[in-house]
C-alpha cells in the first residue's frame, strides 16, 4: 500500500515535469565594447593636420538561431563624430576557420576645422573577416580580423556646398581573451570577478588592438591610427 501510494504520488509529478516548458534559450548574442583610437587626422583647409584622441563605443547583436547580425558604432573626438549602423550576413566559410560577414548599412562623419563644417553621409556595404591565429588548452584565443567597408555615393556637405562623393573605412587587428581578473576578499583566499572560466581565460572577455582609417576616397579628409578596444559578450 506504501509502494502504490509513492507511485501514486510520484508517476503525476514525473509528468508534471516532463510537460513543463523547457526554458526559453536566448535569441540573440550580444557584444558591448568600449575603445580609444589616436587618429592623426588630416583636412583640406585649417588646420590642415592635427592629432586626436577619438572615444569609440560599439554594440553588436547576433542571432543564435539564423546567420543575421546587427551592428551599431559610435565614436567621437575633439574634431570629429562618426557613426554607422549595419545588418550582417554571417556567409558560408570556402576556407575551415574563416568567417565572413557582409553588411549593409548606413553611415555618417562630421569634422569641424576652424572653417565650416564638413558631413558625409550615405549607405555602406562592406565585409567583416576573421581568421583564428592561435588556439590554446588554457583557452588562449588570438584572432586575425579585417573590415572593409565603401560608401558609394555620400552626400557631402561643406562650405562649398553639397556635392557626391565616396568614403571608405579599414580596420586590421587582433583580437584575443582576456585573463581572468582576480581579487582578494576577506575570507576568501582566491575569489574571482569574471564568471566561470576553465584554466584562467574568460570566453566573456576579450580585447582588440589594431589599426583603423577612415576618410573621403580622393580628399584630404581622412583620420588613421592605432586603436585599442575591450568588449564582453553576453
Amino acid at each position: 500500500m506504501c509502494r502504490l501510494s509513492v507511485l501514486l504520488v510520484a508517476v503525476p509529478l514525473v509528468v508534471a515535469g516532463l510537460a513543463l516548458p523547457v526554458a526559453a534559450q536566448p535569441a540573440f548574442r550580444h557584444t558591448l565594447s568600449l575603445g580609444v583610437w589616436i587618429g592623426a587626422a588630416t583636412a583640406s583647409e585649417a588646420p590642415g593636420t592635427w592629432s586626436t584622441t577619438i572615444w569609440n563605443l560599439d554594440y553588436r547583436a547576433r542571432s543564435l538561431t539564423s546567420r543575421w547580425g546587427f551592428h551599431f558604432h559610435y565614436a567621437t573626438g575633439s574634431r570629429e563624430t562618426f557613426w554607422s549602423t549595419d545588418v550582417s550576413f554571417g556567409a558560408p566559410s570556402p576556407t575551415p576557420g574563416l568567417g565572413l560577414r557582409p553588411f549593409l548599412g548606413y553611415g555618417s562623419f562630421s569634422t569641424t576645422p576652424t572653417t565650416a563644417p564638413v558631413t558625409s553621409t550615405g549607405f555602406r556595404l562592406g565585409i567583416k573577416a576573421d581568421y583564428p591565429l592561435l588556439r590554446t588548452l588554457a583557452g588562449q584565443n588570438v584572432d586575425l580580423a579585417v573590415s572593409l567597408a565603401w560608401s558609394p555615393s555620400n552626400t557631402v556637405t561643406s562650405s562649398a556646398g553639397t556635392t557626391r562623393g565616396t568614403a571608405f573605412e579599414s580596420m586590421v587587428a587582433a583580437e584575443f581573451k582576456i585573463p581572468w581578473m582576480r581579487t582578494m576578499l576577506p575570507g576568501q583566499a582566491d575569489y574571482y570577478l569574471t564568471s566561470f572560466a576553465p584554466n584562467g581565460f574568460d570566453p566573456n572577455w576579450a580585447g582588440r588592438v589594431g589599426w583603423k582609417t577612415l576618410g573621403l576616397t580622393g580628399s584630404s579628409y581622412q583620420w588613421t591610427g592605432p586603436f585599442l578596444e575591450i568588449f564582453k559578450t553576453f
